[in-house]
């Protein structure tokens, strides 16, 4: 009888994935557990074909793993063109978290 327990739970693991278990018990462990104290920075250089698929990803990514728990995403104007400061000022009227900072009003974040 303990057997077919083993078994069963062995196949119940193998059908829920052992490995989705894993990785969301890892997340919880190394998850930020205070509320709203991350702020998230994307350096921003010259290259601008990349530059929304890069804000949009780094979004999705704090959601998922964060959870809500981060405050502000900071772009950071590291010689970024025009067209890279537009896309951000676009993305940051979607985003209340997202803005851009230049480096020389980096340290005035809160």
């Amino acid at each position: 009888m303990l057997y077919i327990m083993r078994d069963i739970l062995f196949i119940l693991l193998a059908v829920v994935g052992i490995a989705d278990i894993t990785r969301t018990v890892i997340i919880w462990i190394m998850s930020c557990h205070d509320d709203k104290n991350v702020i998230i920075v994307i350096p921003i250089y010259s290259n601008t074909e990349n530059a929304e698929q890069l804000i949009r990803s780094t979004i999705a990514k704090a959601d998922y793993f964060g959870k809500g728990k981060w405050r502000k995403i900071v772009c950071l104007d590291c010689g970024a063109t025009k067209e890279a400061v537009d896309i951000i000022k676009k993305l940051s009227a979607d985003y209340d978290s997202l803005e851009i900072q230049s480096k020389t009003n980096f340290g005035n974040i809160s």
